[in-house]
């Protein structure tokens, strides 16, 4: 039986993610507003699988420093502050990839960039999860219109598992309206520059492939 390994944490929306791993890649990934269906969805998957049946007890809880008891406020604003940093320097040093950088709203906690003939949910973006504590540098696609940009996410996780430094590499198979996104965890206390780097090398490592698979390609 393949060692899968379930893991529960609350999302900044306040709602329950899960995921199961095999080895260092998910395996499945889920999202409810209950911990208890989060739980259920798991065991529902894993059933499926023909792997042992988990009962609820068995599952893991959710983790203890995303539930809420760690207070945000110290968060929110120096992940954001960084966001807004790293934005400055990759306006002045990466100019080159062309990307139209939407304006955020006062109190939004992301900034999305983007190729003017993108379609609008397939886009690049800075996310700060507050939770967590950490910024995303994420590649998302918000819609299942595009079968073959959504069967082309999961190898370019796998082609780009590693090629961040010290910053893990997660995908989401299941997110976001059937959609699916990669994301890069920037941790709070990196550099502006680290953060705008790493943005960089998310969009010189994929907008050719995304460019491809959307049918843009020159």
């Amino acid at each position: 039986m393949k060692d899968y390994k379930p893991h529960i944490s609350r999302t900044i929306d306040g709602n329950y993610a899960g995921t199961i791993w095999l080895g260092t890649e998910p395996a499945y990934v889920c999202e409810s507003h209950t911990e208890q269906a989060v739980k259920d969805l798991i065991a529902e998957w894993l059933h499926k699988q023909e792997a042992l049946p988990l009962l609820s007890a068995q599952l893991p809880q959710s983790s203890p420093s995303s539930v809420g008891n760690v207070p945000t406020t110290k968060y929110s604003g120096s992940l954001k502050q960084l966001m807004s940093a790293a934005i400055e320097v990759y306006r002045n040093s990466y100019s080159d990839h062309d990307l139209v950088i939407k304006n955020p709203r006062d109190g939004d906690r992301y900034i999305q960039m983007t190729f003017s003939d993108w379609p609008a949910r397939v886009h690049y973006e800075f996310l700060t999860h507050q939770r967590e504590n950490f910024l995303g540098v994420e590649l998302h696609v918000e819609t299942d219109k595009f079968p073959a940009l959504k069967t082309e996410m999961p190898l370019l996780y796998k082609k780009l598992h590693g090629q961040f430094g010290p910053y893990k590499l997660e995908y989401y198979p299941n997110w976001d309206d059937n959609g699916c996104k990669l994301m890069v965890c920037v941790t709070e206390d990196a550099t502006a520059e680290a953060v705008a780097e790493t943005m960089n090398n998310l969009v010189g490592l994929t907008c050719n492939t995304i460019n491809d698979k959307l049918g843009l390609s020159s």
